[in-house]
């Protein structure tokens, strides 16, 4: 059960008890675009970022919203950067200045949503239909004649330890 403020209850300072209302101005700027920090600071009626991360931890329902929120924030960042691009084709933003915009909205938008954003490559290995790999182990004769198939397909010639690559 969450604590909620009541209509009578005479407040000073800084909200600290969680709030549906409080918290969903909160989802909505952030997922407009703004970051913690300034929603928190430039906001008397809202609450610290520290209030903002306990309710993180206190309130699930919460915290799964704000996921999704940075994921939109994410989005909204990217659509940004084609702004961004625009403004230095135009010639009103500098070229470096843009880059840095660049750089930045890019990597906030990769650590923020790396399953869309990510420049990393995640390679799964995985066997048929998605199942376990399966592992056979073969003998050295095996592997010798494999190894002997595979060259021979890639035009390669072996005579005892040197190799002839080619009519040279």
């Amino acid at each position: 059960m969450s604590e909620t403020y009541r209509d009578d209850e005479v407040q000073f300072g800084r909200p600290t008890l969680y709030n549906e209302d409080v918290a969903s101005e909160i989802l909505d700027r952030l997922a407009t675009g703004s970051s913690l920090k300034r929603i928190c600071d430039d906001n008397e009626h809202l609450p610290g970022r520290n209030t903002v991360y306990q309710w993180l931890m206190r309130h699930s329902d919460f915290r799964d919203k704000y996921a999704g929120a940075r994921e939109i924030q994410a989005d909204c960042v990217a659509d940004d950067v084609l702004g961004v691009a625009e403004e230095v084709r135009k010639g009103t933003l500098d070229p470096r200045a843009g880059h840095v915009v660049f750089r930045a909205s890019t990597w906030f938008a990769g650590v923020t949503a790396p399953h869309k954003y990510s420049e990393r490559t995640q390679v799964q290995h995985t066997g048929p239909d998605g199942g376990p790999l399966e592992v056979h182990h073969i003998g050295q004769d095996e592997r010798r004649q494999r190894i002997a198939e595979l060259e021979a397909k890639r035009g390669l010639l072996i005579e005892g330890t040197a190799k002839i690559l080619g009519d040279n």
